[in-house]
C-alpha cells in the first residue's frame, strides 16, 4: 500500500492538441526509474475549469477569458517507499514544467494554481495575482491580525 504522495497541478487552455501533447509528455515522464517505484500509483487528471461570471479572489477574472474553458491538469502520484520520493518528487517537477513550457508555446498557458492540488514547491496564492493577493492580505489583517493562520497552522501556503 502507497504512503507516499504528491498533487502538482497547472492550468492552460483548453484545446485537443494540448491535451493530447501533455498526454504524450506524461506517457514520456514514466522512465524505469519512476516506473520501478514500488506500489507506484502515478495518475495524469485533467479538469475543466468553465469560464466564470464573476470575479473572485482566485484571480480567475472573467475579462481574461470570457469565451474560454480552462483546463486543470493534476498529477496525482503515490508510492510506498522513501528510497522513491526524490525520483517520484524529480519527475512530477519536471512534467509540470514541460507540461507549462509546451503551454507557453501554444499560447495556452494560465497562471492560475488550483491551491487544492499544488504542491509544496508551488505559489498558488501568488498565481492569483498582485491585486487579489493584497486583498487577501488586507482581509487577513482584519480579521487575523495577530497572524494565527499565518504562522500557527501547518501546510505549506501562506500569504507572504
Amino acid at each position: 500500500m502507497a504512503s507516499r504522495g504528491i498533487y502538482a497541478s497547472t492550468v492552460f487552455d483548453a484545446s485537443s492538441a494540448m491535451i493530447n501533447q501533455v498526454h504524450d509528455l506524461w506517457n514520456t515522464s514514466i522512465t524505469p526509474a519512476v516506473s520501478n517505484a514500488a506500489n507506484l500509483t502515478y495518475v495524469l487528471v485533467f479538469q475543466s475549469i468553465p469560464p466564470v461570471g464573476i470575479g473572485n479572489l482566485m484571480g480567475l477574472d472573467p475579462a481574461a477569458h470570457p469565451e474560454k474553458t480552462l483546463v486543470l491538469c493534476l498529477l496525482s502520484n503515490f508510492w510506498s517507499n522513501n528510497t522513491d520520493t526524490a525520483t517520484i518528487t524529480a519527475a512530477t517537477k519536471g512534467l509540470v514544467t514541460e507540461i507549462e513550457t509546451a503551454a507557453k508555446e501554444r499560447g495556452a498557458f494560465h497562471d492560475y494554481q488550483y491551491l487544492n492540488y499544488a504542491a509544496g514547491w508551488q505559489d498558488p496564492i501568488a498565481s492569483y495575482g498582485t491585486s487579489q493577493v493584497a486583498k487577501l492580505k488586507a482581509v487577513s489583517a482584519k480579521y487575523d491580525p495577530k497572524g494565527l493562520f499565518q504562522s500557527g497552522v501547518s501546510g505549506p501556503f501562506k500569504l507572504k
